[in-house]
């Protein structure tokens, strides 16, 4: 297998990780304001939202009128490593929220109810499984984010950037 196959392989993996988190397929898929107190999701409706909200290797977001959010992953920059893999010297998240769906209620530690940003909750939960999954080689491997401009008129978000994520520890070879 090539480095561009593995590389393909690599964000796939990544987006059945993202799908395996409730909360976040919560978080995509239910655009009430109460999205974390709803049922979890079956593996067909996760399916569903690998093929519909999580989009790979695009910046472009679908034209739609329909209440959601995406994700979009992308790997923008990338250099060959030793062992034929590439080493992403930047992954991004692009999240988008539709704009009637983007605040949201949640219940702190405590139980107590506060209003939410859905995106900012969409963001925290990819860093929670980025720093699980031990992709990083340095210590802190967040680069950053910056909100995206509306791509139309009811969507908008932010990009969150990671630097230097290695996926060979995640392969068994």
């Amino acid at each position: 297998m090539g480095r561009f196959a593995k590389l393909n392989d690599d964000v796939q993996i990544l987006a059945r990780k993202i799908l395996d988190n409730q909360d976040l397929c919560k978080l995509l898929y239910y655009t009430d304001t109460y999205p974390l107190e709803q049922p979890d999701l079956n593996t067909k409706a996760r399916r569903e939202l690998l093929y519909t909200r999580l989009l790979l290797f695009t910046s472009k977001m679908p034209l739609t009128e329909v209440v959601g959010s995406y994700i979009m992953l992308r790997v923008p920059r990338g250099k060959p490593t030793d062992g034929s893999y590439f080493l992403k010297s930047l992954l991004l998240f692009d999240i988008y929220t539709h704009e009637d769906s983007r605040n949201i209620r949640i219940k702190d530690d405590n139980g107590i109810e506060k209003a939410g940003d859905r995106v900012i909750l969409i963001a925290d939960k990819i860093d929670e499984f980025m720093v699980d999954m031990q992709l990083s080689i340095g210590q802190n491997n967040i680069d950053g984010w910056s909100e995206v401009a509306n791509r139309d008129s009811m969507f908008s978000g932010y990009s969150v950037g990671y630097v230097d994520v290695d996926f060979r520890s995640q392969h068994n070879e």
